[in-house]
């Protein structure tokens, strides 16, 4: 897995992990920004559903069900969400999302990380594509690279420099205007249509490993950081009468406390 791919796996259940636990600025039933409405700094939401028509000038953190972004964030998009993202809107910064599908109909300035059963790109997205999905379907505009796996892939839009993925199934289309490099990780050859432009290498490269196995090793992945995350949480709930001590005595003996924590973790496993 590739160092970016990495960060924006660590990213996504970093999201996952945090965004419920931020929400204490407006934690409604159904988040709604009307038309004309603006917040003026960063937005955490935790909400059933929301939509968003407004503007947000500063960054947008959500953990939600359907979410409906038809107006403008100045700023970074995380999003978490068990339902459909559809970005319609303006988005200044980079858009991360963990969710079931993610539709960009609209514009992204920055980059666009994913990790969901679908990835739909009609708008345009500014710089990079980073994505871990079922199926992706591009038909607009991507400034730079696109990389990530899929099970199901479709490239039939522009794509300003290279295209670095692992893949099933490929079509590229009548309309796919790829800037530099096409290299695709496959079993089988891509279905190519006449009219499709690459200027640099079209190559099919061996698969690394079988596509299931890679996929469910990065679930795998999440999960036990979630896990390790929230179970951080349950303790601190649990022991939070003993902070207070734990913290003076470490003040007043570190050397100690550093011995028995070493001791500790050393020792117990060997038991």
């Amino acid at each position: 897995m590739s160092l970016n791919l990495r960060r924006t796996v660590f990213s996504f259940a970093l999201v996952g992990a945090l965004a419920p636990m931020l929400a204490a600025v407006l934690t409604p039933a159904i988040y709604i920004l009307g038309e004309g409405e603006t917040e003026t700094e960063d937005v955490y939401v935790a909400a059933s559903s929301a939509r968003i028509d407004g503007t947000i000038d500063g960054d947008l953190v959500i953990a939600s069900g359907a979410v409906d972004l038809n107006g403008d964030v100045l700023g970074d998009v995380f999003v978490v969400s068990h339902s459909r993202v559809y970005i319609a809107g303006d988005v200044t910064g980079s858009v991360r999302g963990l969710a079931r599908e993610v539709d960009i109909a609209g514009t992204v300035g920055g980059d666009v990380a994913v990790l969901g059963g679908s990835l739909n790109i009609s708008g345009s997205v500014g710089r990079d594509v980073l994505v871990v999905a079922g199926s992706g379907f591009v038909t607009g505009s991507t400034g730079r690279d696109l990389q990530g796996r899929f099970l199901d892939a479709e490239i039939d839009g522009t794509v300003g420099r290279d295209i670095d993925i692992t893949v099933r199934n490929l079509r590229v289309g009548p309309s796919a205007d790829i800037g530099g490099d096409l290299l695709y990780r496959a079993d089988s050859d891509a279905t190519v249509s006449g009219g499709a432009e690459v200027a640099g290498q079209f190559n099919r490269l061996p698969s690394r490993a079988v596509f299931i196995v890679r996929v469910w090793l990065i679930g795998a992945t999440i999960l036990g950081f979630l896990a390790f995350v929230a179970s951080g949480f349950v303790l601190l709930m649990l022991f939070r009468g003993t902070m207070s001590r734990a913290t003076a005595l470490v003040r007043t003996d570190t050397w100690k406390t550093v011995w028995v924590g070493f001791l500790a973790v050393i020792g117990l496993p060997l038991l």
